[in-house]
């Protein structure tokens, strides 16, 4: 199998500088140590030997690991795409950002933003002050012009009917690209499970908020979702991440739907806290 094209997923288990509510990986990585400097480098030269030509580093929070810079180097000498996720509170100097980026490359940065409300971003957080450095820190990756940076927005009882504002927010930055994504019950999310919200109560608010961003002329996608929350004008590959998930179902209709294709299917929390979406239908 050819995997240049796919992404090789590297988790570090390195420790979060922040506690989110709807975090699927905190209750893991509290119970592990973030991986050596050695194991990591095996790691990437074995994605390397295997064909990838993509690599992707996760955490918790990747720049809490201290060898993510040699890492990084290192994938660049295999002639491998970084990419890097990351919640951006550590770019809000901009001294470590430029240092952090003066000799490596990366294709790609996505951070998260919960709301265009410090207070509430920081509700979801959990950290005092996190909404600024977070801003802070996608401007300062910006400024810099070293690396693209794409915002991921998960949907929530507690910020789902600002989406709309948010988008707004987030293409006032200069951001370019924003991924809405919905949510999937695992890690500590359990914990808070009033923070599921009904598909359907979703459905306008994304819709407007894609709208906008897609009329302004930035990339606009949704993941963990399934595609017929979407208006049909909207419901294109393009627009829609189809990560395979064992908490989503695919129902009795869907194989014959024309986006079952691209379509990671319903929430497995949806059907049993909500029902079907009233939204469903099969083209």
């Amino acid at each position: 199998m050819n995997n240049n094209r796919k992404t090789y997923i590297l988790s570090l288990d390195s420790q979060c500088n922040q506690r989110c509510l709807i975090c699927m990986k905190k209750m893991a990585i509290d119970n592990k140590r973030p991986l050596t400097e050695e194991s990591v480098a095996k790691e990437i030269k074995s994605a390397k030997k295997r064909g990838f030509g993509k690599i992707d580093f996760y955490g918790g929070e990747p720049l809490t690991y201290p060898f993510l810079a040699k890492s990084i180097k290192l994938a660049n000498g295999l002639s491998l795409q970084c990419f890097l996720a990351t919640n951006a509170t550590k770019f809000s100097s901009r001294n470590f950002a430029r240092a952090f980026l003066a000799d490596i490359k990366i294709k790609e940065m996505r951070t998260t933003l919960h709301a265009s409300s410090p207070a509430l971003h920081d509700r979801i957080t959990r950290v005092r002050g996190s909404f600024k450095k977070t801003i802070r820190g996608i401007r300062n990756i910006l400024d810099l012009k070293r690396t693209n940076i794409s915002v991921n927005v998960v949907i929530n009882s507690l910020n789902y009917t600002g989406l709309d504002k948010m988008a707004s927010f987030i293409l006032g930055l200069g951001v370019k690209n924003i991924t809405f994504s919905g949510l999937v019950l695992e890690g500590e999310l359990t914990r808070h499970p009033g923070l599921l919200v009904d598909l359907a109560l979703i459905q306008p608010h994304l819709n407007r908020a894609m709208t906008k961003c897609l009329a302004s002329g930035a990339g606009a996608k949704i993941i963990k979702l399934p595609v017929c929350i979407l208006n049909q004008k909207l419901r294109r590959p393009l627009n829609c991440i189809n990560e395979i998930n064992h908490n989503f179902n695919k129902l009795a209709a869907c194989p014959d739907c024309r986006y079952n294709g691209f379509c990671p299917g319903v929430p497995q929390y949806q059907m049993k806290a909500f029902g079907t979406p009233s939204f469903l239908d099969y083209v």
